[in-house]
């Protein structure tokens, strides 16, 4: 499904055709509630090799959503822990590399320093003129369609039909979670002899 496919979706299953031209703030919309609900490994992006800079900072990256792991880069086996901005103020700066890390609006702050790789949950590529597809249209266009008309039911004030499609697309979200959960771990598990 492309871009203007999922627009006339919209538009059929809405049966509103005076509201055609908004149907790409409707969609717009939809990512953003989409991209707050949903973490699966086609967001998963990795965060090459980076110094900490003389602030024990590094910066978001662009597309930035949520930190899955990080780790210092001459120690890949030693996870950075997730903390709150003020434990890692709190706990002070350490000699050698960082132990903790805190997401700010604009950085990944560490109490340590060198450099840290990592992965780090991106954007959803948004749809727009330029972007007809991407993987969550080309692999669920339900979760945008259903997102869509909640938005479009929420606009037109008809709490009903909002409340169906709000249903139907916290559904899927989930579904797709659940799979994204089930698909990691699939193939034959073999038991290790300790």
């Amino acid at each position: 499904m492309t871009y203007t496919e999922l627009q006339a979706q919209i538009a059929t299953w809405s049966k509103r055709t005076d509201l055609a031209a908004l149907i790409p703030g409707f969609i717009e919309q939809a990512e953003s509630r989409i991209g707050r609900a949903l973490r699966v490994r086609q967001m998963e992006t990795a965060l090459a090799d980076t110094a900490i800079n003389a602030a024990y900072e590094v910066a978001l990256p662009a597309g930035f959503v949520a930190l899955k792991s990080v780790w210092p880069s001459s120690y890949p086996a030693n996870g950075i822990k997730p903390q709150s901005l003020s434990a890692v103020l709190v706990n002070g700066v350490r000699a050698g590399p960082p132990t903790m890390v805190a997401v700010t609006a604009t950085a990944l702050r560490f109490n340590g320093s060198g450099s840290v790789a990592g992965v780090y949950f991106g954007a959803i590529p948004a749809l727009g003129a330029s972007t007809a597809s991407n993987w969550l249209l080309a692999g669920h266009p339900d979760a945008y369609l259903f997102a869509a008309l909640a938005e479009l039911y929420t606009y037109t004030q008809d709490g009903e039909q909002s409340a169906v499609w709000v249903a139907r697309s916290d559904q899927v979200i989930k579904e797709i979670q659940n799979a994204d959960m089930r698909d990691r771990f699939s193939g034959s598990l073999t038991a290790s002899k300790g």
